[in-house]
């Protein structure tokens, strides 16, 4: 691998070096949660915004123009739900996954609700048993010590 070379791993480097580069990672990884945060609320306020009530023209036209909406009365959300839909229909296969997905219909998120019912039926059980096996345990006898130093 190109540039493989130039890589040094940790247990080659100062401990001092390796907290500044964990510090780095960790002020990096914040940045994103941040960013990534920022952008899911945009979004969520964004779902509920009618085409024709957004400001900037050019950016207004565009999306009236990707929805083929007329009038501007659907929201940004009902806009996105048609195209998904729409190219659902068209056989689109990877947005035919997603919209069974997001609707909790796929096999695969039956599958993974079903294994969370079953592991947490799981945990009941085996709480149930240990509660059980602690009342039926019988108290232990006192056991008493005696030392005896030499003489």
């Amino acid at each position: 691998m190109k540039g493989h070379e130039n890589l040094i791993p940790n247990s080659e480097r100062s401990p001092d070096e390796v907290r500044k580069n964990s510090a780095k990672g960790g002020v990096k990884s914040g940045v994103t949660r941040r960013r990534r945060k920022a952008i899911k609320e945009i979004l969520a306020g964004a779902w509920n915004i009618r085409l024709c009530d957004i400001e900037d023209p050019g950016v207004r036209k565009a999306f009236m123009t990707a929805a083929k909406s007329q009038d501007g009365k659907i929201t940004i959300g009902e806009a996105m739900t048609n195209g998904m839909v729409l190219a659902m229909i068209r056989g689109n296969a990877l947005m035919s996954q997603l919209v069974l997905d997001l609707m909790k219909e796929s096999p695969a998120v039956k599958l993974k609700e079903k294994e969370l019912r079953l592991r947490e039926r799981e945990i009941e059980v085996k709480e149930k048993l240990a509660e059980k096996n602690l009342q039926e345990d019988e108290p232990s006898e006192q056991v008493e010590f005696t030392f005896e130093r030499e003489k």
